[in-house]
């Protein structure tokens, strides 16, 4: 039976989130922010419900209740609190409280609870009489004024909580009998581990030795005992220098803290040892070999380093194969290719695919080499587990892969019954290696985009499909990645035409082809506050290219560099002039977007200082637009280059907040002044409620951290009505302008002021 509720809750984003449930649910709903304003909005009649927080500053929910039991004795009342002692009961039905919700609830807990309510109200209107009770509680005496239905409803409301509670008990009995399940099958496992790692040191065909945090050996491979001439269990008991002769080529034996063991205990980081083919090791025979000695740190549950797995490899049969990777290099896959193309079956055809990370060269510039090393050893280990995947193993035989390099992973699928199926195949790999890698501290999501290639012709050897297949790739990852890409042979010439757009795009760039245009940024309450700065490229033969056009190009080749400083170069400029010829223009501001790699280049603040000083703007005038993607990788240095350009009185802002992955701590930790809601949450504003509460959540957050909020894309009056109410300030979008030139910019101020 819908009724007219009135919510007190100091909590905006709780009351705005309950006023919406209740209103969803067909009520007519009053909010309050504090009891003084409750009271007020009471005294004007016709509430059917007060439902308040127990935790209020100035007056609380019991004292509000007090008041409004007094102004209307039979208003059914519901307190929201912890109820984490019996005497807040005692006070609330002492204030006159009919019933209590215990935080955190659920809606439909308290749906139930309004309708059961509401129910019994009109009951008791029918004529029940009022009646009082002398309470004893805790040895304190308490006088409750209240009718039986409301004691009654108290007590089915304590009774359901009480319920709630046994079978949250339960629960955590549950979950307690599941943890120890899980801990006898973790003990089982450390066994089975143990007897498995003794089976395959006797048949894994490297040299490995295991060793604990003294640098004792307590197992070793049959491979390295039969390299050394002795038994495995010969070597158990030991120090690794004592079982291996390990020099440099200038004869003398490498320190026992030199090597890779001991390194790698003592720094709690994986350690290579030889790649400069500098260290040889004796073999049984006497003879002495270049040797690449690889060690990783061994660590407990609690993090502690306890001992260290070392491995070592001849140089000669590690030439075949990617050091990083561990995978075979590109001739070796090459070699496997023409072999499956040889030896194929009428009817089979060979697949290649390629796979390359998606914003590859972002990724660099973010992550550093180191970083970009690990996250590529990630993905090589991914690939070894894709090999194992039923849909592989059900549809391919003697699937090999590789690492070509750059950031290039392959996979070889003989045997394949058509190109559709190694299309599907593929794109079960991408996903596979797609994802979450953990790389220098930080959750990083990757996706990549994958290139597929097949040939049943025995004349199409490894020189074709190899480069077709990664120039499908690369065509995958300029298209927006994560996807795959089908190519014949042929398809390798789209690599040619990449390097002619690239060039093209360099030529345009240095002969000055790039125009900015602008968009006004508007004050949702006062008008023109500035612009934001679009760059177009005017091509001499094809027109105004959109940014959608040439800027993934941009990005992947490193030309956004040179593309973003000569924007910030043209907007400064256009902006000093405006402020000089435009009227009441001397307060106008402009936004330009810095890309990841400029903000991370040493030479980021001089060049925004030069900018500004060949320009004669105040660094005021200028904000800088940094996405969330650009700040997550590297979030230390990126605050440290931030926070010189607002000493400068730069403002910094991020876009397209919501897409990317910022957390608050990361936000709190950036020198920002303003946030941008991302169009695709605001075009759903009002049709989409996952989009409003993701909107209302921002502008919130950005009122909590005080920055300033500017709505992207905002194309109706009713749009920019209710991110007003929600408390945004600034909005751009077609209600007020498309981007324009900066001569039409010009005359579009030039009207406003006129009218």
């Amino acid at each position: 039976m819908p009724g007219r509720l009135l919510i007190a809750e100091d909590s905006r984003t709780q009351r705005e989130v309950l006023r919406t449930n209740l209103q969803e649910a067909g009520y007519e709903v009053l909010a309050s922010a504090d009891g003084e304003e409750a009271l007020e909005q009471l005294s004007h009649g016709g509430i059917d419900m007060l439902i308040s927080d127990v935790v209020m500053p100035g007056m609380d929910g019991y004292e509000l209740c007090r008041l409004a039991k007094a102004h209307d004795r039979r208003l059914p009342v519901i307190l929201l609190t912890s109820m984490t002692d019996p005497l807040d009961v005692v006070h609330g039905l002492q204030a006159g409280a009919d019933n209590f919700l215990r935080k955190p609830y659920e809606f439909s807990h308290l749906r139930s609870r309004i309708e059961m309510m509401l129910h019994n109200k009109h009951l008791r209107d029918a004529g029940q009489t009022q009646m009082g009770l002398e309470l004893f509680f805790l040895n304190r005496r308490f006088m409750i004024t209240a009718e039986r239905q409301q004691i009654l409803d108290l007590l089915v409301s304590t009774f359901e909580d009480l319920v709630s509670s046994n079978q949250q008990l339960r629960q955590q009995e549950a979950d307690l009998a599941a943890a120890r399940d899980q801990l006898d099958h973790q003990l089982r496992e450390a066994q089975s581990q143990r007897d498995r790692l003794e089976t395959v040191l006797s048949a894994v065909p490297q040299l490995m030795v295991v060793l604990d945090e003294d640098g004792i050996v307590t197992a070793a491979s049959d491979a390295l005992a039969r390299f050394l001439g002795v038994s495995a269990d010969e070597l158990v008991g030991r120090t690794s220098a004592d079982i291996a002769k390990v020099r440099l080529h200038d004869g003398q034996e490498l320190r026992p803290e030199h090597r890779a063991g001991p390194r790698a205990m003592a720094t709690g980081q994986p350690v290579d040892v030889g790649h400069a083919f500098d260290i040889v090791a004796e073999r049984a025979d006497g003879r002495f070999v270049p040797v690449l000695i690889q060690a990783a740190p061994v660590n407990d549950r609690d993090g502690r380093t306890t001992g260290a797995v070392v491995l070592a490899h001849e140089l000669e049969a590690l030439s075949l194969y990617d050091p990083l990777t561990r995978l075979p290099g590109h001739t070796t896959f090459a070699q496997r290719v023409d072999a499956a193309v040889e030896s194929l079956d009428d009817g089979q055809q060979v697949g290649v695919l390629v796979l390359v990370i998606d914003r590859g060269t972002e990724l660099t510039d973010s992550l550093g080499k180191d970083g970009m090393d690990r996250l590529i050893a990630s993905l090589a280990d991914r690939l070894r587990e894709a090999l194992s995947l039923p849909e592989l193993t059900a549809h391919a035989a003697a699937l090999s892969p590789g690492y070509l390099g750059n950031g290039e992973f392959a996979l070889l699928l003989p045997g394949l019954s058509d190109e559709t199926n190694g299309v599907l195949l593929a794109d079960t790999v991408r996903r596979h290696l797609s994802g979450r890698h953990s790389i220098t501290d930080i959750d990083l999501p990757v996706t990549l985009s994958c290139g597929f290639t097949a040939s049943g012709d025995a004349r199409t050897a490894a020189e074709h499909l190899v480069p077709a297949a990664a120039a499908a790739a690369h065509a995958g990852t300029r298209r927006g990645g994560d996807r795959v890409e089908s190519s014949s042979p042929d398809a390798a010439a789209g690599a040619a035409e990449r390097l002619r757009r690239e060039a093209e795009l360099r030529r345009g760039i240095e002969q000055g082809e790039l125009r900015v245009h602008y968009q006004p940024i508007m004050s949702l309450d006062d008008g023109v506050v500035g612009a934001e700065a679009l760059v177009r490229w005017e091509h001499p033969e094809l027109g105004f290219q959109s940014p959608a056009d040439f800027l993934p190009l941009a990005e992947e080749s490193g030309l956004v560099v040179p593309l973003g400083w000569e924007v910030l170069r043209q907007s400064c400029q256009q902006l000093a002039g405006w402020r000089k010829e435009l009227p009441d223009a001397s307060d106008l501001r402009v936004s330009v977007n810095l890309s990841p790699r400029q903000l991370m280049q040493d030479d980021m603040v001089m060049r925004v200082e030069a900018a500004l000083d060949d320009s004669g703007l105040d660094p005021t005038a200028l904000s800088l637009e940094i996405t969330e993607v650009g700040m997550v990788m590297d979030t230390e240095t990126a605050a440290t280059q931030l926070r010189r350009l607002r000493e400068m009185g730069v403002g910094v802002s991020i876009d397209d907040f919501g897409t990317g992955y910022s957390s608050l701590l990361q936000l709190r930790k950036l020198p920002v002044d303003t946030l941008k809601v991302d169009r695709q949450f605001v075009d759903g504003l009002l049709t989409d409620p996952d989009d409003a509460v993701i909107v209302s959540a921002s502008i919130s957050l950005a009122i909590a951290l005080r920055l300033k909020v500017v709505a992207e894309g905002v194309e109706t009056a009713e749009q920019a009505e209710e991110l007003r109410r929600l408390g945004c300030d600034l909005g751009q979008g077609f209600l007020w302008s498309r981007p324009l030139a900066a001569e039409d910019f010009g005359r579009w101020w030039a009207d406003r002021q006129e009218a």
